[in-house]
């Protein structure tokens, strides 16, 4: 997401989303929008062909150092941008990495966030991602109890793609679960899927 981008929350009744890209120009590959990029996000996008340092804005001797460091790097890499364009955005505005698109990328335009019970601000410091997986399997209906946490979908308002009909509660349900999935992966390092890590 963009630096300071107002957000609203997503529920059951609230539109849904499909990607328009020639509604809002491709408005999140461009600036001020920036990708975050993880190893794992590298990784894969080497699986396709793409070089590093044609994807990432870095400098060699930085990308040597953070390729030792593991899945949690200790400093904000970014895809790289030409004329404030997200160097995968074709001139037809589609993704020319879609398939192997950053983990952020692929959770755009929603964003995962976490309140206690009762609380009014979002939980900054969780100290046990079991409880936040424990937190969404319960929203879903898969665990009984309460939740130690309380899971909210934002999306970004700057995004027209929420266009669509309403989320059923199946459908918010699947896209809990599928934010959830990513979410973990990105922001965790936890197994998954789409890195051929899976549990």
């Amino acid at each position: 997401m963009a630096p300071d981008a107002p957000e609203r929350l997503v529920a059951p009744g609230t539109p849904g989303f499909r990607c328009q890209p020639q509604t809002c120009d491709a408005l999140c590959c461009r600036s001020p929008y920036l990708a975050g990029v993880s190893e794992r996000d590298v990784a894969l996008l080497r699986e396709g062909g793409e070089e590093p340092l044609h994807f990432l804005d870095i400098d060699p001797g930085q990308l040597q150092e953070l390729l030792g460091q593991g899945m949690r790097w200790s400093q904000f890499v970014t895809l790289r941008q030409e004329e404030s364009r997200c160097v995968f955005l074709g001139e037809d505005l589609s993704c020319g990495a879609y398939e192997r698109r950053p983990d952020g990328c692929a959770l755009y335009p929603h964003r995962l966030v976490f309140v206690p019970p009762g609380g009014d601000r979002i939980a900054s410091n969780v100290e046990s991602v079991d409880l936040l997986d424990l937190s969404v399997r319960i929203a879903l209906g898969w665990e009984p109890g309460e939740p130690p946490y309380v899971p909210l979908v934002l999306r970004d308002l700057a995004c027209p793609g929420f266009t669509e009909p309403p989320l059923s509660s199946a459908g918010y349900t699947a896209l809990l679960e599928r934010i959830w999935d990513l979410d973990a992966c990105t922001n965790h390092a936890w197994p998954c899927e789409r890195h051929g890590d899976s549990a």
